[in-house]
């Protein structure tokens, strides 16, 4: 398993890029993006599930509320490099060999193990983009609950309504426009807008994984 982890996160180190499937079906080149979790002094960049069962885990903030866990894992041959961005404007570009598996933090959920990269220093940052950016934009959604589910403003001209599928165990995001135009159907839920390369993106967390779509 952990072979295939150190395979899985060479490949990732390669391109900055990744395929995006649309929510109409097509492929478009979106940047692929990662939910930031903290724990204590130290921070983490979600890549994806992992269920590697030899690792061992240490609690990050032994003795406190937060029950996240991390095991090492073998350094990447190259360092990644990844853009930061924050709430307030904020980001910072770095680059990082470091590999773990997170488990059981408050910020991606209790009972899950996933694949990360840890962050040099420590930073309230709230998603990383791939390679080395200056010229990214993030804007957080605002998101309410409603007696179906829950509703965010996405853009002036679009919004969504998200409602939980038990057959999926995650949410269900609709994006409409203000005609309600149904302009896509997406599993997880919206996070924020993320405008690179002259294009705006919606990325939603999916089970504390993030994607990114392309909506114009």
């Amino acid at each position: 398993m952990r072979t295939i982890l150190l395979a899985t996160l060479a490949t990732l180190a390669a391109s900055t890029l990744a395929p995006t499937a649309d929510a109409c079906g097509p492929y478009m080149m979106s940047p692929r993006v990662f939910i930031i979790a903290s724990s204590g002094d130290r921070s983490f960049a979600i890549e994806r599930s992992d269920a590697t069962a030899d690792a061992r885990f240490t609690p990050v903030a032994p003795l406190t509320y937060d029950a996240t866990a991390i095991a090492e894992q073998p350094a990447l041959t190259a360092p990644f490099a990844l853009t930061l961005l924050g709430a307030d404007g904020s980001h910072r570009a770095i680059k990082t060999a470091k590999q773990v598996l997170v488990k059981d933090s408050w910020m991606i959920g209790h009972g899950k193990q996933l694949a990360a990269l840890e962050l040099p220093g420590h930073a309230r940052f709230q998603i990383a983009v791939a390679g080395n950016h200056t010229d990214l934009g993030w804007t957080p959604v605002e998101t309410t609950s409603t007696a179906t589910g829950m509703v965010s403003q996405i853009t002036d001209a679009i919004s969504a309504e998200s409602i939980y599928d038990a057959t999926i165990s995650d949410y269900r995001t609709t994006l409409k426009s203000k005609d309600a135009t149904v302009i896509g159907v997406y599993v997880g839920l919206p996070m924020g807008v993320l405008a690179a390369d002259g294009q705006t993106h919606l990325v939603v967390d999916d089970a504390g994984i993030a994607h990114a779509y392309l909506i114009y």
